[in-house]
């Protein structure tokens, strides 16, 4: 006799149990013993663990192991009884009278009042999915909100429930099977939707139907399609691998499938979960071409996919994401499809080309896209100038860039012709960003054209006068101030220094420095400190000094924290600007000692310190404080406590990596062991494992 016959076995055997307490006992054991042998490779846990009944259910879900108030009825009137309330949608009276009925006279349950008791519960739920669909479309609001988690809870009682009597079924058909798996896919797919993630009646919902598609043989595909739903909806760790397997082993998937391993690939976030889903996209546009009309993608699946490219860690994202539309494309003009692809696979397409940095290529895919926009007859919008800006900022500031003054140029044209198209149009689809002129002013610190600087006072000039108009909501920020003081940086002009300072004094007027965030200025005040450390004129050196100095001092009255990138500065200054040899080291150690004390030093800090002081200076501050941290030395962590993106976790909490005399962080054996710690606990282990963590 097999693991699950046995067990059905025993749970004949103790319907006959009057303990109410002794039959819920053996009813989870029993469940154990029909599990053991048929849990999957995915570490599946014995399904009697997984379908207890919630702590917040406890209350209403006691009803069905209670004893019904009918004890002088026949089997005969109980069965009448359920049938009854099945048929007036009341499937927690009639489960309960079914579980009195089992402890009474096993016999007496026949498939047609446990499907009669099934089926109330389904359409319980549908009732309970319609309201939730009504409670979405109507708004967000705190009752909205509670009704919302209400109907979501409730969906997942009905399946809790539908699963239970499955469970007890000697011969559960087709419909029974694939029942209970539309139902937990249900779920999944209602908590997904409203983000309901919390809480037992959504936790290990695939894992519970992967265990009834696994002990059952020749299911539907139905059935498949239902459990792929479910791995797609669900928050499981891994989820997309879990789905592939159970897509491997249908033999002939159809257009449903494969849009289900699709959205189970796109939301994983696992490392190639958009290429992978790509792949079965494919798939599907090939096997649409041969006249399976069923594969016939829609706009929804094609909205997924661009969205997690999107978020892809691929390095070749851009190209592929553009390579995918050119397929759809192409599907389209040969007629194999009726969709083509729309704005929001535009729009996708060229922020996933956005986001990739020191990719030089990017710009001419942007531009691509742009173009084959306009060639479908859809207007870019707002959120596609501003990606394509982004695009070709990023060209600029690439390291390997062969064209960065075209980059630049590319990048002025197009914030040019968004501002145009915003003032020629009555609707209001195209509006420039801060962000928008951010990225072009940060494009601009690259340029070595002498017009660079005259750009940049333009775009500034236009944020601040748009402030000051209140104007679109467009105002300057601190890097739009921050960039403007770069690009006058690489200037050389005689006049950068008394420019700058003009730009400093029209900031700190628009700036109220009362707030935390008022930091973020900070480097704005750093970047200037830069334009005087390289006016690259020494006549009048003592008094750029003099500004500098003065500078930081009103940087710390206003409250501001100066940072690493200001000691750097500062220290570059005075080592640039000082001309006197013994007054130049006095200051160069007054500053660098400042920086310890505030715990600012990092490498640029100390490099610079290293360059700018004399051999004498550097041993007697840095060396003859340093500590030997196995076999090197380091400087003192009281030096570096301030310094961010450079931490690890400890056992004593999370402490900066030291910073070698060198300029070097160096990542500890004892940080080293501390990690590997951490991956060993079981934790973790089950986080490599896959499925859920808590």
């Amino acid at each position: 006799m097999s693991a699950f016959a046995s067990g059905r076995a025993a749970l004949r055997l103790s319907r006959n149990r009057a303990s109410t307490s002794h039959w819920q006992s053996l009813y989870q054991s029993t469940h154990t013993v029909a599990t053991r042998g048929l849990i999957a490779s995915h570490n599946i846990r014995p399904y009697g663990a997984l379908c207890q009944p919630p702590p917040s259910w406890s209350s209403p879900a006691s009803r069905i192991f209670s004893t019904y108030d009918g004890s002088s009825m026949t089997p005969a009137q109980l069965q009448q009884l359920v049938l009854k309330h099945s048929l007036q949608d009341d499937p927690m009276e009639a489960h309960t009278i079914l579980n009195q009925l089992f402890m009474m006279d096993s016999k007496e349950v026949t498939p047609e009042i446990q499907t009669a008791v099934m089926d109330s519960w389904i359409v319980y739920q549908s009732k309970c999915q319609q309201q939730l669909n009504e409670s979405i479309s109507s708004g967000s609001n705190e009752s909205n909100l509670s009704e919302v988690h209400r109907n979501v809870h409730e969906m997942g009682k009905a399946a809790e429930h539908a699963s239970q009597i499955l469970e007890s079924m000697d011969s559960p058909s087709r419909h029974h099977i694939v029942a209970v798996l539309k139902a937990l896919a249900n779920v999944s797919e209602a908590s997904h939707t409203t983000s309901v993630f919390k809480g037992d009646f959504v936790r290990g919902i695939p894992q519970r139907a992967q265990h009834f598609w696994q002990i059952h043989e020749n299911l539907p595909i139905e059935a498949s399609n239902q459990l792929l739903r479910a791995w797609a909806y669900s928050k499981e760790y891994l989820r997309g691998t879990m789905a592939e397997q159970i897509f491997q082993q249908i033999e002939h998937p159809n257009g449903e499938s494969y849009k289900n391993i699709i959205r189970a690939w796109c939301w994983s976030k696992e490392r190639r979960c958009a290429f992978t889903a790509t792949g079965h996209l494919m798939r599907m546009m090939r096997l649409l071409e041969t006249g399976k009309s069923d594969m016939e993608p829609s706009l929804d699946d094609y909205h997924v996919l661009f969205h997690a490219w999107t978020t892809a860690e691929d390095k070749n994202a851009p190209s592929k994401a553009c390579s995918v539309i050119q397929i759809i494309s192409g599907a389209h003009k040969r007629g194999h499809t009726e969709l083509a692809p729309d704005e929001t696979c535009y729009r996708d397409t060229l922020t996933t080309i956005s986001r990739r940095v020191n990719v030089p290529e990017v710009g001419e895919l942007a531009d691509n896209m742009l173009k084959e926009m306009k060639e479908a007859m859809f207007i870019p919008d707002s959120e596609c100038y501003s990606a394509a800006i982004q695009a070709w900022n990023h060209v600029a500031t690439a390291r390997e860039s062969e064209d960065r003054e075209g980059a630049v140029q590319r990048a002025l044209d197009l914030l040019q012709e968004m501002t145009k198209a915003y003032h020629r149009t009555t609707t209001v689809t195209i509006r420039p960003t801060v962000k928008d002129y951010n990225n072009v002013l940060e494009a601009l610190t690259i340029s070595k054209n002498t017009k660079a600087t005259r750009h940049a006072e333009t775009l500034l000039t236009a944020l601040e006068e748009a402030d000051t108009s209140a104007v679109d909501g467009l105002k300057p920020n601190a890097e739009s101030y921050k960039f403007t003081f770069d690009v006058w940086k690489n200037s050389k002009s005689p006049n950068k220094v008394p420019r700058s300072l003009n730009i400093l004094r029209r900031m700190t007027d628009r700036a109220e420095f009362s707030t935390d965030a008022d930091q973020t200025y900070v480097p704005a005040f750093s970047s200037f400190i830069d334009v005087c450390a390289n006016c690259g004129s020494t006549e009048n050196s003592r008094k750029t000094m003099t500004l500098v100095l003065r500078i930081f001092d009103e940087m710390r009255s206003n409250g501001l924290q100066p940072d690493s990138s200001t000691y750097a500065a500062l220290l570059e200054a005075c080592n640039n600007l000082i001309q006197d040899g013994q007054e130049r080291q006095k200051v160069l150690k007054r500053v660098f000692v400042k920086a310890c004390d505030d715990g600012y030093v990092n490498q640029t800090v100390l490099e610079q310190f290293k360059k700018s002081a004399s051999t004498y200076s550097f041993a007697n501050v840095v060396i003859s404080h340093s500590r030997e941290v196995e076999g090197m030395k380091v400087v003192p962590e009281s030096w570096t406590r301030n310094i961010q993106g450079f931490q690890v976790k400890t056992k004593g909490g999370k402490q900066v990596l030291p910073l070698s005399i060198g300029g070097q962080f160096t990542f500890t054996k004892a940080a080293a062991e501390y990690k590997m710690r951490k991956l060993r606990q079981r934790h973790n282990q089950r986080l490599l494992q896959g499925g859920r963590t808590k």
